[in-house]
This record gives C-alpha cells, sequence and structure tokens, in this order.
C-alpha cells in the first residue's frame, strides 16, 4: 500500500472514531450533581449514582445524604477510579430483590464484580440506597 493510501485509510479511520466515539456500549451514568445536601427528591439512578461517588471518594457525608447508615459497609475500600461501568437500573437484581436495583460492574484481576445498589422510596420523597451487594 502507497503512502498517499494509507494516509487516506488513517484519516478514513480517525473519521470513524470520531463519528461513532470510543463508546463501549455501556450506558452513561446519568449527568447528576452530588451534593451533600440534596435540594429535594432524588430519583433510584441518582442516589445510586452519587452514593458510588461518595464510595469511591471515601465521602462519608456524601455516602450518608444518598444511602442508608452503614449501606457501604460491606464494601471494600475503593482504589482511585476503580474504572467501573454504569449498568443502568432495574426493578430487581439477581441478589436483592426489593426496590429498585441499580448496578456498577468492573473487571478485576480477581475476575468480574457487580455492584448492585437496591434503592427504595418513592418519586415523590425521593430514594435512598438501602442495600449494596457484591456479586463474583
Amino acid at each position: 500500500m502507497g503512502a498517499s493510501r494509507r494516509r487516506r485509510a488513517a484519516v478514513l479511520v480517525a473519521a470513524l472514531v470520531l463519528i461513532t466515539g470510543c463508546s463501549t456500549g455501556a450506558p452513561e451514568p446519568p449527568d447528576v450533581t452530588c451534593t451533600t445536601a440534596p435540594p429535594g427528591p432524588v430519583g433510584a439512578e441518582e442516589a445510586a449514582v452519587c452514593l458510588y461517588e461518595g464510595w469511591v471518594a471515601t465521602d462519608e457525608a456524601l455516602v450518608d445524604a444518598y444511602g442508608a447508615p452503614g449501606v457501604t459497609d460491606a464494601l471494600p475500600v475503593a482504589v482511585d477510579d476503580p474504572q467501573m461501568r454504569w449498568g443502568g437500573c432495574t426493578g430487581a437484581g439477581s441478589e436483592t430483590p426489593d426496590g429498585v436495583v441499580c448496578t456498577w460492574t468492573g473487571a478485576f484481576s480477581d475476575g468480574p464484580v457487580t455492584i448492585e445498589l437496591a434503592a427504595t422510596g418513592t418519586d415523590a420523597d425521593g430514594y435512598r440506597v438501602t442495600a449494596v451487594t457484591v456479586v463474583r
């Protein structure tokens, strides 16, 4: 292949990456602002995202704002940027069948891990993460 063809091929690949992005196909977590004093009732997704952010940052005040007391006690200490992906929320999970369950997944040296965050509440009153389960 000549230099000119290689350049055109490289440009085509770069254009495809730009158009399609570097997406892994995983959904993006909702764009929320996590504060220790939410201004109103929060949805299940917001509660799960903010609790996760609090866990990763070891910010107990943030965890307490979106979760029940002691809800993250079963989780290990988070490493900086654990590279987990948002899996979205469903009506029930494999280990925590009550309420709305939102997941974060990742692949680690000891295999794949899913963190299920069960949120209970109502749209009117807001949701809180009431149970966290690590599924290996």
